[in-house]
């Protein structure tokens, strides 16, 4: 497996926004993944408007064709919108999981 971890600050105004937009990503974008795919999204108690995505893809490959892909383009440009600043990515192996 393959992934990422991002750090997303959200603007407080937009988080429902932010949200609705992970859900439509589920609807719309993970079907595209071969299966196996999984993502995971926590938010901080401390601070509400920042949240953390650990997104993995079966294998390097379909990771990056899923982000070469011009519509995940095109949805990652409307959840950029909400955000407060630049999000943080940690591309890498997924060494070890415990999904079914």
């Amino acid at each position: 497996m393959y992934g990422t971890v991002g750090k997303f600050t959200v603007k407080p105004d937009r988080v429902e926004e932010f949200l609705a937009l992970q859900d439509e990503w589920t609807e719309t974008m993970k079907p595209r993944l071969p299966k196996g795919g999984a993502m995971m999204m926590y938010r901080l108690d401390s601070d509400p408007t920042v949240f953390f995505v650990a997104a993995a893809a079966p294998d390097k490959e379909a990771y990056f064709t899923l982000a070469d892909d011009p519509e995940q383009d095109k949805w990652f440009r409307r959840v950029h919108e909400c955000l407060a600043s630049e999000p943080e990515w940690n591309d890498g192996e997924v060494v070890r999981h415990d999904f079914d």
